[in-house]
């Protein structure tokens, strides 16, 4: 294996390893990242979420609060009528052992009424006779709107009750409820029927009465009716025999039914006491008061508390909140993707600069060892040419004159040329030192291809071929260049040509122009031979581009004239380059900046 390719291979094996160590890098930092974004979401949510079930608590707070304040007795004796309606309560109930539903709002009515002579709890204290007199003087119309409204609310409340008594499983109840303190379970003792009352009987009574009187003993006797029918006569309620324990105020679900009830122990006796809550009104208005922060939030009820999570359930009702999609605001955090696109393009940035750098050094390590073997090739050549004469004519082995003098000028021809070569290289490497500081003059062209002409004809003249000059009067211009620069420029050109086209020109003709090109003056050699190989043209400026092989299959050289012609042309501020439209033949032109 040669040494670029295993060159190439360690710095791919190295370029693979630093990829498959960012890219881990870059993993495991998105990952953290999208675990912290996750976490911090997270967070977020579960503090929207604890904010929530505060509002909340504090929303159904006061309810249960005035449901758990209420004595025992006020289900049975306080007329709950002249009390504001509570909210989102559809009515408050009392279940006796036996089963039947009581309600204190259907007492309160029994009791606005009081029979002649018994005080009415309705009245105000502070009213006097007159004024109570006065009061039942009221036009028909008003007492009518009155009874109508009473004839709805009873209905309204009955109806409730009757909904209520269908759904309502004691059994399960009293499971769903704690004991009352320091009580066990308690058998509970079959109650009386009561008796049904004949409606229409007592309406008959009470023809001849006046209207206000006949309207409230109808309304009466109304109530007193449904309650007989439905069971719910407040006054066949158990009476206490002994202390009253009343137990804790607890939420439970009946079915879809949600209550607010209580376990009353009264002697042997245990009662329910509690009320029904309107659900669908209390969950709107729990998720509006939260909607800022769980804006789609739904409240579902929980039948088995062990399986509802607690942080997401309610502390007084039996409701478990299930966000979806909780609106959080993105978290200031550190831009890791931008920064992980900066480090991923200055990783690639760098990669591409160390495989240009090594590239440029393979590049040049086979350049110098091309250079190596084509000067060795070149150097062989004249070398043994000179050690070769000089020995037959030391030894006077060469007797003619003509033949010595023959081989006198091979060997001079032979040390120029070794000569030019060694000047290529030590020019070159001045240049490629930076220590190449040529004498810029102002000069004409005309005095340019003067000084140059002698030793391009001399050249010229070796290879057998002629040098034709083409200067139009326009190009004597002054320039600005170094004139020992130039020579050497028109010298390596001259000489290729030749090399290259000595055998193969027709006529054997190598032509020297000068023309003026607005800002520049351009300097043409141009030949007549087989031109440049597109090939060979992409490399032809390329120092140390011939290898040995190539020294040896073509005309003497290593490669290095037409770079260091280049590189002197741009030290000048001009350029060199091959006229690719000129046929036949090659021709190229150096262009030099006039004064």
């Amino acid at each position: 294996m040669s040494r670029p390719v295993r060159t190439w291979l360690l710095f791919g094996l190295a370029l693979a390893v630093v990829f498959a160590a960012m890219g881990w890098a870059s993993w495991a930092a998105l990952r953290l990242e999208e675990s912290d974004r996750l976490g911090r979401r997270h967070a977020a949510v579960e503090e929207s979420i604890r904010l929530a079930l505060w509002r909340m608590e504090s929303a159904i707070a006061p309810l249960v609060a005035r449901e758990a304040a209420r004595p025992v007795s006020w289900y049975g004796e306080r007329p709950a009528s002249t009390e504001p309606p509570v909210p989102f309560v559809i009515v408050h109930f009392q279940m006796s052992p036996s089963g039947d539903l009581a309600s204190p709002q259907s007492l309160a009515r029994q009791q606005q009424q009081p029979g002649p002579g018994v005080p009415n709890p309705n009245q105000p204290a502070s009213e006097t006779p007159g004024q109570s007199a006065e009061r039942g003087r009221e036009s028909p119309q008003q007492v009518q709107r009155v009874s109508e409204r009473n004839r709805l609310s009873i209905e309204t409340e009955d109806k409730a009750l009757a909904t209520l008594r269908t759904r309502l499983n004691r059994a399960a109840l009293i499971a769903a409820l704690p004991q009352p303190d320091g009580s066990g379970p308690i058998s509970d003792p079959p109650q009386p029927m009561p008796q049904t009352l004949n409606l229409a009987q007592a309406q008959r009574a009470a023809k001849g009465k006046g209207y206000l009187q006949q309207q409230q003993e109808r309304n009466e006797l109304e109530l007193a009716a449904r309650q007989s029918v439905m069971n719910l006569q407040p006054s066949q309620q158990p009476q206490a025999h002994g202390p009253v324990t009343p137990g804790t105020m607890k939420a439970a679900w009946m079915d879809r039914d949600l209550l607010l009830a209580r376990r009353v122990r009264t002697g042997a006796t245990e009662l329910i006491q509690g009320c029904w809550v309107d659900w669908d009104r209390l969950r709107t208005a729990l998720q509006a008061a939260v909607s800022d922060l769980l804006p789609n939030a739904e409240l579902r009820p929980v039948q088995d508390a062990a399986r509802s999570p607690p942080t997401r359930s309610l502390v007084s009702l039996p409701v478990q909140v299930v966000p979806h999609d909780v609106p959080v605001e993105a978290a200031p955090g550190l831009p890791l993707r931008p920064m992980l696109t900066i480090a991923w393009a200055g990783l690639l940035l760098a990669a591409g600069a160390v495989g240009l750098l090594l590239h440029g050094t393979v590049a040049l390590s086979e350049r110098r060892g091309a250079f190596v073997s084509a000067v060795t090739h070149e150097l062989r050549t004249p070398l043994t040419t000179l050690r070769m004469y000089t020995e037959m004519l030391a030894d006077g082995m060469v007797p003619d004159q003509d033949v010595r003098r023959n081989y006198l000028q091979t060997i001079r021809a032979e040390a120029d040329r070794l000569g030019h070569l060694v000047e290529n290289v030590l020019v070159y490497s001045r240049l490629e030192r930076g220590r190449n500081r040529g004498h810029m003059e102002r000069i004409s062209v005309g005095e340019l291809l003067e000084r140059v002409q002698p030793r391009l004809e001399e050249r010229i003249r070796q290879a057998g071929m002629q040098l034709e000059k083409d200067i139009d009067p326009a190009a004597g211009v002054i320039v600005r260049a170094d004139a020992s620069a130039v020579e050497q420029i028109l010298f390596n050109l001259v000489d290729n040509a030749c090399k290259y086209a000595a055998h193969h020109a027709v006529p054997p003709v190598i032509t020297l122009q000068a023309r003026a090109a607005g800002r520049l003056a351009e300097l043409r050699v141009c030949d007549r031979g087989l031109g440049v190989n597109p090939e060979v043209a992409r490399k032809l400026f390329q120092p140390f581009s011939k290898s040995a092989q190539e020294a040896a299959q073509s005309a003497p050289g290593v490669g290095l004239g037409l770079a260091l012609s280049r590189r002197l042309a741009r030290e000048m501020g001009g350029n060199l380059h091959l006229q690719r439209s000129h046929a036949p033949g090659a021709c190229f032109v150096l262009s030099l900046p006039i004064a």
